[in-house]
């Protein structure tokens, strides 16, 4: 009973395209794509890596227009403004809704892990299939469950698969990722013998 009740609340991309996009402002939707919306959203302000770096877990909107110019040329500076107000307005019809989204569950399970720690088995090695159905965010989660970062993590996929909506990925993406946060913390970490997050 709760389990139906709770996915009753569980925003997807239909949901957004049905029951938000109709009642957004047309000044913001004109030509817009709510699919391209929907991904920019869950994937980037809300659920890349750059998201999982800044305070609440998601990008301010001087952020999202300034880190973006270079991966998305075809939406200009104007277009990510306008996406961005379409974010601001789903998360408060949302929020009115009592409703909530993938990246919300994502960045909440950040929250408490790094709040609470992780007190289940480690893992020495982690595979997973069909990655290019992963956000940044969600990749980021194993960090608490395997912490062999040279060794312990294998991903297969193919970016011509990916079946999750909202889901904006790239095989870069995930190896700059281990580069810049995960090498780099274990790097960072034994130098001053300090954890490793």
């Amino acid at each position: 009973m709760l389990q139906a009740f709770i996915e009753t609340k569980e925003g997807d991309y239909e949901k957004f395209s049905n029951s938000y996009w109709p009642h957004f402002n047309a000044k913001l939707t004109n030509n817009l794509d709510p699919s391209t919306v929907f991904t920019q959203i869950i994937s980037h302000i809300k659920g890349g890596h750059q998201a999982g770096q800044s305070p609440g877990r998601k990008l301010e909107k001087t952020d999202y227009i300034i880190l973006y110019d270079r991966r998305f040329p075809s939406l200009s500076a104007e277009i990510r403004d306008k996406i961005f107000d379409i974010y601001i307005c789903y998360e408060k019809k949302k929020c009115i809704a009592r409703e909530f989204d993938l990246s919300d569950f994502v960045n909440s399970l950040h929250c408490r892990l790094s709040t609470d720690g992780y007190n289940g088995d480690m893992l020495d090695f982690v595979y997973i299939d069909e990655v290019q159905d992963l956000s940044m965010n969600q990749i980021a989660l194993l960090k608490y469950v395997c912490s062999n970062f040279k060794e312990g993590f294998v991903f297969a996929g193919d970016t011509a698969q990916t079946i999750a909506r909202g889901i904006d990925f790239r095989f870069e993406d995930i190896r700059s990722f281990f580069y810049t946060v995960f090498l780099s913390k274990v790097k960072h970490g034994k130098e001053n013998g300090s954890d490793i997050f």
